[in-house]
This record gives C-alpha cells, structure tokens and sequence, in this order.
C-alpha cells in the first residue's frame, strides 16, 4: 500500500512542478466581467486535475505489479487509491466553484472569509465521507461484519450531517439576508419570504435529519424519494426565479410608443404601462401557484390528482370563464375608449388637429361612460353566476330598485330624461356659452343629469336639468355682436354710417380677426332717439364664440375713429329749460362761480352768518324777463340760454 500510494504521489508532484509556471500566470489575471472569468477558470480547473489524473494513472499502474495472489493487498490499494481519488476529485471541485485562495477568480459573489470558510468544511466533510466510506467498503470486503459496516456508515453519515447543520445554523443570518431580498412586490410575498428567513435553518436542520434517519434505517426508496424530491425543489425554484426575473426585465423594457403616438393618444402610454404591469402580478401569482404544486407533487402530495377530481376541474373552469370575461370586458372597454379618444384627436393630411361639432364632442364621452356602466355590470353579474351565485334575485332587486327610484326620486328621472333629450336634440353641447336656469357662462361639461357652467368670473354653476325651462344658446353655428351705437344730435347720420362700414371693413381685412368674421358688418339703421344721443343700431357676424373678442376690437377702434373725425359721443346730460314769454323770448339766466371749490366755501358759509347785500346788487324776482330763483354777481355778464341749449 506504501508503494502504491509512493507512486501517487510521486507523479501528482511531477505534475505539480511542470504546471507551476502556467498557474502563475493564470494567477495573476483579473477578469472585469462574470464571462470574462469563465475561461481562466475553466483552464485553472484543468490545471488542478491534471495532478489528480496523475495520481490515479500511477497508483492503478502500481497496483498492476502485486501477485494475483495477493487479493488482500489489491483490495486495500484500491480502496486507498478511491478514497485519496475521490477526496482529491471533491476538493478540485470546491476549489473551482470557491476559489478560496483567488478572488480574481471566484465565479460566486462571496467575501474571502465566507469562502475559506466553505471550502475548510468542504474539506472536512469530504475526507470524512470519502475515507469512511471507502474503509467501511474495505472492512465488508477483508471479512468484516455487516454490523461493523452499518456502524461505520452510520458514524461517518452522523458527522457529515453536523457539519453541514453547523453550517446552516452558522449562516443563518446571511442566508435569512438574502431570502429577505429587497422587500419589493405584493405584500403577501413579502411576508411569506420574512417568515421563511426566520426558520430556514430549523427547516434545514429538520431536513437533514430526515436525511440521515432515512438512510440509516436504510428505508427503501426513501433517500432516492428524497434526493429526486430535492432535485424537483431546486430546479423548480431556479426556474420560478429565472421567470419572475424575465418578466420583470420584460414589463421594465414594456411597449414604448413613438412621439406622434403618445401626442395623438396622451393617456395611451400609461394605460399600457398599467395593463404591463397588472399582466406581470398575475403572471408572477400564476408562476408561484404553478410551483408550489409542483413542489408539493414532488413530495408526495396529490396536487395534480386534486386538480384532475371534479372539484379541481371545476375551479379551473371558472377561473378560466372569470378570466375571459374579464378579458372580454377589458377588451371592449379599451376599444370604445380608444375610438373615442381616436374620434376627438383625429388629425387631417397636414397633421392638423380636426375640429370636431360640439355635439360630438359632448356625446362621445357620455357613450364611453355608458359602455363602461354596462360593461361593469354585465361582467359582475357573469362573474357572480361562474362563482355559482344565484344572480336572479340580484336582477329582480334591481328591477325592485329601479320602480323605487322612478317613483320616489322623480326630480333624478326628470333630470335625466330631459338631459337626454337636450343631448341627442343637440341643444347644449360641451363649449357652448348659454344661459340656462338663471345662471350664463360657458359649458365645461354635462352629464346626463347636470350641466356645469363657468361664468366670467370664474364661478362654477351646476344645474339639474330639472331645472331648466328656457335655453338661450349664444354660440350656435354662428354669433351677431349687436352695436347700439349712440351719436350727438348735431352728427350727420349718413356721415356716421359711412365711417361705420368704413371701419367694419378695415377689421374684416385684418389678418387677426377676417378668419372670425363670416359677413361683413351689417347697419340696421337708425334705432331710437335716446335722451341725449341718436342711436345707430349695427351687427357683425362671427364665429360661435368670437363675437366679444370682434366687438371689443371694433369699439375700440370706432372710439379712435370718431376721436380722429370730431363726431361727438354724447354722455348722458340736462338740458335747463327757463320758459318764454308771449313774444317767443327766453329769458336769460345768469350763471356764477360761488368758490373756487364748492366744499370749501359750503364749509365756509356754515362758520359764518350769510352776508348782507345791498340794494343795487338785489334783483327782483318777479320782475318780467328774470328768471325764477337765478343768482348773479356785481360784474358778471349774462350768459344766453335758448330752449334746446345742452349743457354738461
């Protein structure tokens, strides 16, 4: 056995010697990437079985030379050959996978002193089954009882179960660390994954010891239920993962849509993100029921007998039926809204947007809410009936509801009937400026029951249509801006018509407003002779809406206008009218400053008594051509005054 073994290890440090310049080499490289390291570690693999190799081939060469005779000392050497072999192979393979004493190396993102530590037990785990095992083997075939066998099989599987339960219990932190994760996706993973990393351990321990207890009671089939068991677990939680993983980087990657799209259809891109990623939670919810049936088959439990009974098949169906009605819903109610959205936001050859008729405008949005009112309650109703409710009492409390409903809330029906007629008639639509209820502004939006107008300053008003008895719609296919316009009496009429048209014209030339003015402005003629102004009635017609916007420029350029031309703009004023006498002679009435400023000589008569005036600045009152109550000043000249004579 000394020869044998001699011989081993005499070409294992040959070959050692002739590979120390290429592991130098291999030594010193630094791979940056996971793949880059693959290939220097597959070559440092090799290197480090070239020896074992080695070994192997001169040890079975020297066993070669003992007599036939001599089955003893075969026996022996080829147990010692197998057990230095097989721990020699083991320790190469952990050396490969751990690289303890190269970082640059280590395929595994783990510390130095985690590795080291992993290959020491490694180690020890390795020469302790290996040499035990191939003993025991030994001992069986020199002669050696059974029993002596099963205690040595038994020791050495007791010490690689410690070892490897020490392990778990040492590690429990770090490993609990990484099950934990980042603490991100539903909650009820979450807290499954929190739960798991605090009795792992135990479970690990639990598991090992039903590994030992299986295989020293040497029960039939039992450590091949469990390592084929294992094998399942394993493989089904890498697969899981690998396809949580995917779906993640998937739903992270998405659909992204092109700028003309996103800027047709602004709500489109986040409805597809929402859709992604409520497709992901189900996927992920689907993908963790599928494992953990899987797993649970692989250890015996009838999981796929349950789903083939009855009962299972029934549960698939209905969630399959729940699962395309749904779908169907979803369906309907993306392509309505989407049509909708494509109708209002449709675009003509130049890339325009096309302007679409309030009437449009207002009833596609009701359509869409109404697709989806009666898409929710049609797929409740059918998801109710797959669950194997009995929907009919549910239909004939509806029925029950709505008769309540009509005969008790008979304001909410009149609300509706009439905001459906004042919709489909095309009465009010959404832009409008109207005046309805009491209430005027612009029509920000509609219900069947409500009409919510905005009025110049801001306020909101919301009106039942039950409430609405006269309409007055100020934006109709086309508006007038109505011109009341009021002259001085000494104006020339015909003149002042003249420079009106003049002026209408110039404004429908205009680039700014000639795309809101359709007909050129229309006189109507004098309207009534006002108090103190001639009153010229006139109108333009303009688009819906921009009537204020034309008629606010045109006043602004008609008070210019006359300004320039010196036609006067009466305001309001008294004429004083003294009388006449029987030859058609008005009186004169004489007019006088009292004060500089009437405030101050009013506060001034209050302080002090009223003067006395003397004879010659008296005037008599009832003498003929004076008028009544008149005040004059000693130096003062009369001022004229005839009927018809305007003041300010």
């Amino acid at each position: 056995a000394a020869a044998v073994l001699g011989a081993g290890i005499v070409a294992l440090i040959l070959v050692n010697r002739l590979l120390r310049r290429p592991r130098r080499a291999l030594a010193l490289q630094d791979p940056p990437s996971l793949l880059a390291k693959l290939l220097p570690a597959s070559l440092h693999l090799l290197i480090d079985l070239l020896p074992v190799a080695a070994f192997l081939l001169a040890a079975y060469i020297a066993v070669g030379t003992i007599p036939p005779d001599r089955i003893e000392a075969r026996v022996v050497c080829l147990a010692l050959i197998n057990a230095v072999g097989g721990v020699a192979l083991l320790l190469v393979l952990g050396r490969a996978v751990l690289a303890p004493n190269r970082t640059a190396l280590r395929l595994l993102p783990i510390g130095d002193r985690f590795a080291n530590d992993l290959y020491g037990r490694m180690r020890r785990m390795a020469i302790i089954g290996v040499v035990g095992y191939v003993l025991a083997e030994t001992a069986l075939s020199l002669g050696g009882s059974s029993a002596l066998y099963d205690g040595l099989t038994a020791l050495v599987g007791l010490l690689v179960t410690v070892i490897l339960a020490r392990l778990a219990i040492d590690y429990r932190r770090p490993v609990a660390r990484i099950i934990r994760g980042h603490q991100r996706g539903p909650e009820t993973l979450r807290l499954v994954r929190r739960q798991f990393a605090h009795v792992w351990h135990l479970l690990a321990v639990v598991y090992l010891g039903a590994l030992y207890t299986i295989w020293t009671l040497s029960i039939e089939g039992g450590f091949a239920f469990m390592s084929l068991a294992t094998l399942w677990t394993v493989a089904t939680l890498v697969a899981a993962r690998w396809l949580t993983i995917g779906l993640h980087l998937a739903a992270r990657r998405g659909v992204r849509l092109s700028d003309a799209t996103k800027a047709r259809y602004p709500k489109l891109q986040r409805r597809i993100t929402l859709y992604t990623l409520i497709a992901r939670r189900l996927a992920v919810a689907f993908i963790a029921a599928a494992a953990v049936l899987v797993i649970l088959g692989a250890w015996g439990l009838p999981t796929l007998a349950w789903l083939d009974a009855p009962l299972g098949r029934t549960l698939i169906d209905a969630a399959l039926s729940i699962a395309l009605v749904v779908a169907i819903g979803v369906a309907i109610w993306e392509a309505t809204s989407l049509a909708v959205q494509h109708r209002l936001s449709d675009t003509d050859e130049t890339g325009a947007l096309v302007e679409r008729r309030a009437r449009i405008r207002t009833l596609l949005p009701l359509l869409r809410n109404a697709v989806m009112i009666v898409v929710i309650v049609v797929v409740s109703m059918m998801v109710l009936s797959e669950l194997g409710l009995n929907i009919a009492p549910l239909l004939a409390g509806a029925g029950v509801i709505g008769l309540a409903i009509g005969f008790g809330a008979q304001t909410l029906v009149q609300d509706v009937i009439t905001g459906l007629f004042m919709l489909f008639e095309d009465t009010i639509s959404v832009g409008d400026v109207v005046s309805i209820g009491g209430h005027g502004g612009f029509v920000e939006g509609m219900t069947i029951r409500t009409v919510r107008l905005r009025d110049l300053s801001g306020n909101v008003h919301t009106i039942p249509f039950s409430q609405v008895s006269t309409v007055m719609n100020m934006t109709r296919d086309f508006s007038f801006y109505v011109f009341d316009i009021g002259i001085a009496y000494r104006e020339d009429v015909d003149h002042v018509i003249e420079v009106i048209k003049q002026l209408g014209t110039e404004l429908q030339e205009d680039p700014t407003y000639k795309v809101e003015i359709l007909e050129p402005i229309e006189i109507l003629g004098v309207d009534a002779f006002a108090d103190s102004a001639v009153v010229i009635k006139a109108r333009i017609m303009t688009k819906p809406i921009k009537q204020w916007m034309v008629g606010r420029e045109f006043n602004r350029r008609l008070k210019k206008r006359f300004d320039e031309l010196g036609i006067e703009i009466p305001f309001p004023h008294m004429t004083l009218y003294f009388g006449e006498d029987k030859q058609g002679q008005a009186p004169s009435g004489n007019l006088q400053v009292a004060a500089p400023d009437l405030t101050q000589a009013l506060a001034g008569a209050l302080d002090r008594p009223p003067p006395r005036r003397s004879p010659s600045r008296r005037r008599n009152v009832d003498e003929p051509g004076q008028a009544a109550g008149t005040v004059s000043r000693a130096g003062d000249e009369p001022a004229e005054s005839s009927p018809g004579h305007e003041g300010g």
